[in-house]
């Protein structure tokens, strides 16, 4: 989890780097992180909910509690 905050902390840095110079390998190299960081997320979040999912096979209540929450947000998170 630190590696993640770090890594939005140094995306959030970029961002402002962007923003103040007009660089375009800067703004590439911002984008392609970007787009890393987007996919190392969704990882991160198929591999929690698999692991959830694993964990609470045997127990139906706590998975219907997990589905509803699951749904509950905005964005859709895929389970495998």
């Amino acid at each position: 989890m630190n590696r993640m905050k770090k890594s939005c902390n140094t995306k959030r840095n970029l961002y402002l780097l962007c923003r103040e110079k007009n660089d375009p390998k800067l703004k590439t190299y911002y984008r392609n992180y970007c787009k890393t960081l987007s996919k190392v997320i969704t990882s991160a979040k198929k591999m929690y909910y698999n692991n959830k999912l694993v964990t609470l096979t045997t127990n139906l209540k706590q998975l219907e509690v997990l589905w509803k929450q699951s749904l509950r947000t905005r964005r859709i998170v895929t389970i495998y």
